[in-house]
């Protein structure tokens, strides 16, 4: 048996409210509408995953759920031009992501999330320090470059 999806419900007698609020902050579009139930689409596919928590992070209550986005900042600036409540303000946070927490109109906590760089030194130095690498010749390649020995190996597979 495999998972496929989980889905999050949102109990509430205000299902356009709430549809309204996470259309405006997510750019989700309506995939399913039955009056009674009404269920928001992404586009995107995504890993199943449940959390299980004692605590927030940085001594913050437990979300209800989260979503994690490309681009954390521009949906803060979407929520902020909403006037949505915001609980927990833009942080980074020690463990690698940037995130904030929103009250839904249902009085759901959404913790909303984007993974931030860890490393101290920028792609383009670590691009360059790779091509260095793979550029050096290597007593255990018979002082060839790994770049060339790669190359070998996909040429000879053709």
């Amino acid at each position: 048996m495999t998972v496929l999806r989980i889905v999050a419900n949102i109990s509430t007698s205000s299902i356009n409210e709430v549809r309204s609020f996470y259309a405006k902050l997510f750019s989700m579009t309506v995939g399913m509408d039955h009056g009674w139930i009404v269920t928001l689409m992404s586009g995107q596919s995504a890993e199943t995953q449940i959390s299980i928590a004692e605590e927030g992070g940085s001594v913050t209550p437990v979300p209800d759920f989260s979503i994690e986005v490309s681009n954390v900042d521009e949906t803060f600036e979407r929520a902020t031009a909403n006037n949505f409540p915001i609980v927990y303000g833009l942080t980074d946070e020690p463990w690698g992501v940037r995130r904030f927490y929103v009250r839904d109109p249902a009085g759901k906590i959404v913790n909303i999330l984007s993974y931030k760089g860890v490393s101290v030194h920028s792609q383009q130095r670590l691009n360059s320090i790779a091509r260095q690498l793979n550029e050096s010749p290597r007593k255990t390649l018979g002082y060839e470059s790994s770049a060339e020995r790669f190359n070998q190996c996909v040429a000879s597979t053709d």
